[in-house]
């Protein structure tokens, strides 16, 4: 493959991603794949995804804390006496589950499929592409836009030569509420060899948050 191919098809992964479409069901071959099958019959009728990914979603399931805003005190304006709020701190409540990603890729006429599966079950069919697997080995071009999915950026780029993982929480209002909530960052690192300057990714929630350039490879 040609360095300006490799070029287009990178760039080209950015801008129909940006153009992402969801449905309810995809045609594979002869037989419907729809939300709601197991990955057991997502297996049998379209056969091996020619990629996968795993990652730990966080799931917001609840809150803790006050259901109201809190009375500060009272106050006057233009003569009237008002009571005077401040936003009550509530924390979101998160379980961590396993989400899987599973891609077929179609060719150059067609989108590729990724379904996402949770608890056995596909939970959503996303069409985007057309994509082919590693057109961009180590990031060298490392054209993303910020939301693209991590399993794009693995499909063009390969694995990550470094992969950190952690959680953070960060404070939002919300109505009359302050909100506790927790988001969960990745940064990949990909050495495209000795010399060379290393491509640096963020994830927030799966989504590409940034693109970066590190320093040279050692």
């Amino acid at each position: 493959m040609s360095a300006s191919s490799v070029h287009i098809s990178a760039i080209g992964v950015v801008l129909v991603f940006s153009n992402i479409g969801y449905a309810e069901s995809y045609r594979c071959q002869s037989h419907l794949i729809s939300e709601g099958d197991t990955a057991l019959e997502l297996k049998a009728r379209c056969g091996t995804p020619d990629h996968m990914t795993v990652r730990t979603q966080l799931i917001a399931t609840g809150f803790t804390g006050p259901q109201a805003t809190l009375l500060v005190s009272p106050s006057r304006r233009n003569g009237r006496a008002v009571a005077l709020t401040a936003p009550a701190l509530r924390t979101v409540n998160y379980t961590r589950e396993q989400v899987q990603t599973w891609v077929y890729l179609g060719d150059q006429t067609s989108f590729s499929r990724l379904i996402v599966i949770k608890r056995g079950n596909v939970t959503s069919i996303q069409s985007v592409g057309p994509l082919e697997l590693n057109p961009d080995p180590h990031c060298v071009e490392g054209r993303f836009s910020p939301g693209t999915i991590d399993a794009v950026v693995e499909i063009v780029c390969g694995e990550p030569d470094d992969r950190s993982v952690w959680e953070e929480d960060f404070e939002v209002q919300v109505g009359g509420f302050l909100e506790r909530r927790r988001i969960q960052r990745e940064r990949w690192i990909y050495n495209p060899g000795p010399g060379r300057f290393l491509r640096l990714i963020e994830f927030a929630n799966g989504k590409v948050r940034s693109v970066t350039t590190g320093g040279r490879a050692p």
